[in-house]
């Protein structure tokens, strides 16, 4: 079997990411905005996606889920923070890690990382353990599917 389609890679894109926003949709699978429109009109038709819009951005979301679920809640609370704090949530789906491992994976720096990860504590879409010494972030094991 081939190369997944774009279609299929912008499927998958919205099951893996809820909330995504078109841009950066766009800019994940390389494609002109309009090739990425055109696809999610199919998808949205078809009934496979949604689309929301949110002040400026238009938003992408699974049609299996409900508006009012909790994971379209928690993807909107995670789409409000910056593509910097949208890293750093990201690497902690590979499990618990150090402040230097999170800023090395998310590609920032650990004053950077140390800044989302408090902001992103005091939401309640990570927490602290504390092993042997050593401080160890995480996502909550509620959000480890999202």
């Amino acid at each position: 079997m081939g190369e997944p389609t774009t279609r299929e890679r912008l499927t998958q894109l919205v099951y893996t990411m809820p909330g995504i926003h078109l841009r950066m949709a766009q800019r994940a699978l390389e494609k002109s905005i309009g090739t990425v429109v055109h696809h999610v009109e199919v998808l949205v038709d078809d009934g496979i996606i949604r689309r929301e819009r949110e002040g400026r951005y238009v938003r992408l979301y699974p049609n299996a889920r409900p508006r009012g679920s909790v994971t379209h809640a928690l993807a909107k609370r995670f789409w409000r923070l910056s593509s910097a704090a949208g890293r750093v949530f990201h690497v902690l789906s590979r499990g618990p890690m150090r402040l230097v491992e999170v800023a090395r994976r998310a590609g920032v720096s650990k004053q950077l990382a140390y800044y989302h990860l408090r902001r992103l504590l005091s939401q309640g879409l990570v927490r602290l353990i504390t092993e042997g010494g050593r401080k160890l972030y995480s996502r909550p094991s509620s959000y480890e599917t999202f």
